[in-house]
């Protein structure tokens, strides 16, 4: 089970996202994420400001196609 939990600098927290998969998330699972889940939440935290999304050197985050 692998976990994501995004943490803003005002410190809101979003919900933890639950991933049942393996010891490695697949790419195009974690980008589906990203859009319907932690893009939402952060543009709505955000209020219209801009904001830098920072991630690890996991295998999904450094991909081509997250990366773009």
């Amino acid at each position: 089970m692998m976990v994501l939990g995004v943490v803003s600098n005002k410190g809101d927290v979003m919900h933890l996202h639950i991933f049942n998969a393996g010891p490695e998330i697949k790419t195009e699972v974690y980008f589906v994420v990203l859009i319907t889940v932690v893009k939402l939440w952060m543009d709505e935290v955000a209020a219209g400001r801009p904001y830098i999304f920072q991630e690890d050197g996991g295998h999904a985050h450094t991909s081509y196609k997250t990366q773009a």
